[in-house]
C-alpha cells in the first residue's frame, strides 16, 4: 500500500489524527529525523488508542526491514512496493523478521516534499487512503518499524522524503 503526491491532503478534522501539538515536532518537516520518527510513533499510538486497539511496540527487526525497503527504493529511484523487482517479502527476509517463524506483516509507503513530508502530513494521507488506514488499524498487528529518508526518485522533486511503515506480529502456531 502506498500514498503518493497525487492524493489530496487529508482533512485535519479526522478524529484519529492527534490534535496539533500533541506529538512534538509532528508538523515540522525540518525536525531531526529521530524527532519525526518519534512523532510518527506518537501519532500512530494516538490513533490506535482512539480505536481501543493494542499499543504497537517498536520493533528493531521491523525497523531494519523498513530501512532495507527505503534503501532499495533509493537505489532503484522508483516509488513502489517492489523496487528493482523485489518481492514484497524481501525486506522482511533481509531483516530476518521471519527467521524465528512466520509473521503477519503490512506495509505503508508515502513520500512528500516540504510540509507534506512531515509525520503529521504523511499520517493524514495514510488515514485518507482506505488501504493504508486498514493497515494502521489492523487489530492483529503488535509491532511497528519506521524509516524516514530523504532521497531522489524518478518523477519526484528534489528534497523528497520517503516514509516506510512496517507493521506486524508473529503468526500464531
Amino acid at each position: 500500500m502506498h500514498a503518493g503526491q497525487d492524493e489530496p491532503p487529508a482533512a485535519e478534522d479526522d478524529p484519529l489524527l492527534a490534535p496539533p501539538g500533541r506529538c512534538r515536532g509532528d508538523a515540522d518537516p525540518d525536525a531531526h529525523h529521530r524527532t519525526q520518527r518519534l512523532a510518527m510513533h506518537c501519532l500512530i499510538r494516538h490513533l490506535r488508542r482512539e480505536r481501543d486497539l493494542p499499543r504497537l511496540r517498536s520493533s528493531p527487526m521491523l525497523r531494519r526491514s523498513a530501512t532495507y525497503k527505503a534503501r532499495r527504493i533509493a537505489a532503484c529511484r522508483t516509488f513502489t512496493h517492489h523496487p528493482c523487482g523485489d518481492e514484497l517479502a524481501v525486506p522482511f527476509r533481509q531483516a530476518q523478521v521471519t527467521r524465528a517463524g512466520r509473521w503477519i506483516v503490512g506495509e505503508d509507503l508515502a513520500w512528500g516534499v516540504g510540509e507534506e513530508a512531515s509525520a503529521r502530513a504523511i499520517l493524514a494521507r495514510w488515514l485518507r487512503s482506505p488501504s493504508h488506514r486498514r493497515v494502521l488499524l489492523d487489530r492483529r498487528v503488535t509491532h511497528l518499524g519506521l524509516r524516514r529518508r530523504r532521497l531522489r526518485m524518478r518523477g519526484a522533486p528534489r528534497g523528497s522524503v520517503l516514509w516506510v511503515a512496517h507493521l506486524g506480529r508473529p503468526a500464531r502456531r
